[in-house]
């Protein structure tokens, strides 16, 4: 699993088959090879040096916030909270298909000079909010942030996502390109608006 490699590689190197998709707002980005199902996962690794990783800290720690500063997730909600572990129901939108929804198990862990917010789908999964809406199979990966020596974060961002249903490939390849770039610009936005 996704989680599992990731665990054990907080900040390692660039995943072994990764191809570069994009270079914006100190980010580069890339595809990795596709899983068995047919999925790539996405791996994108930042350097952000008027970012603390306190400031990180305070918006992804906070699970049912992320619908107010990224703007694939629609609707997000707290279920319950068991531990370190928050079961949290998304609704995620994209222009040109149906909302995807899914029940995810979201964590924090410290790693070494910061956190990992790492996040898989649910054994648990709660009925769909609206008709239409498509349960999406595979969401998993993680964000980690870690304070640099001179300075400001690295942040590394991993997900693998299969959002289920009949997707046309322009929309997932608009998502691993263009909707990758525009959450990572969301997330380093929202740091100076506080």
């Amino acid at each position: 699993m996704l989680t599992t490699i990731l665990a054990t590689a907080a900040l390692a190197a660039v995943p072994a088959g990764a191809r570069q998709t994009a270079s914006e707002n100190d980010c580069t980005f890339y595809a990795l090879p596709a899983n068995s199902n047919g999925v790539e996962a996405i791996h994108v690794e930042c350097e952000w040096p008027e970012v603390t990783v306190v400031t990180l800290d305070n918006l992804l720690h906070k699970w049912a916030n992320h619908q107010n500063y990224f703007s694939a997730v629609g609707r997000a909600q707290v279920l319950e909270t068991k531990g370190d572990v928050s079961r949290v129901h998304q609704r995620h939108v994209a222009a040109g298909i149906s909302d995807r929804e899914i029940t995810l198990d979201m964590w924090r862990e410290t790693v070494d000079k910061g956190y990992r917010y790492a996040w898989k789908g649910s054994a648990n999964q709660h009925t769909k909010w609206e008709e239409g809406n498509v349960s999406c199979p595979v969401d998993e990966g993680a964000w980690t942030v870690v304070a640099l020596p001179r300075g400001g974060v690295k942040v590394n961002y991993d997900l693998l996502y299969d959002p289920g249903g009949w997707v046309p490939g322009f929309v997932v390849r608009s998502f691993q390109t263009g909707g990758i770039v525009t959450m990572l610009a969301e997330l380093r936005a929202q740091t100076t608006a506080r």
